[in-house]
């Protein structure tokens, strides 16, 4: 998931609809950040979304406008961060800073060399 489960119950609690998350088969309440942690959505995970109710369909636009908008934040970040690395691996340096560790994704660490 590429939103924060608290960013997302806000946007779904605006709604009459009843809101389902499904994941591997388990389906939990969208309006309820604990449910949803129940998933363990890893990032980058696969989730369906599902609505209920006479705003339904207003629902899912919001939805994907927040995830859309999300994803298009966290392409940003990871450019500015595959950047970074560049820097640190033209410099001729293997080793990165701490910081700059805890803010990669997984993916990115691992496929690094292939995106010089």
């Amino acid at each position: 998931m590429r939103v924060r489960p608290a960013s997302f119950v806000k946007v779904a609690q605006q709604f009459e609809a009843k809101i389902y998350i499904e994941r591997n088969g388990q389906i939990v309440n969208g309006d309820s950040i604990l449910d949803i942690l129940t998933l363990g959505c890893p990032y980058g995970g696969m989730l369906t979304i599902k609505a209920e109710g006479v705003d339904a369909s207003i629902a899912i636009d919001e939805l994907e406008k927040l995830i859309e908008i999300n994803l298009e934040k966290i392409n940003r970040q990871n450019e500015q961060l595959i950047r970074q690395i560049r820097h640190f691996f033209l410099k001729g340096s293997v080793f990165l800073p701490a910081l700059l560790l805890q803010r990669l994704p997984f993916w990115i660490l691992s496929t690094a060399k292939l995106l010089l």
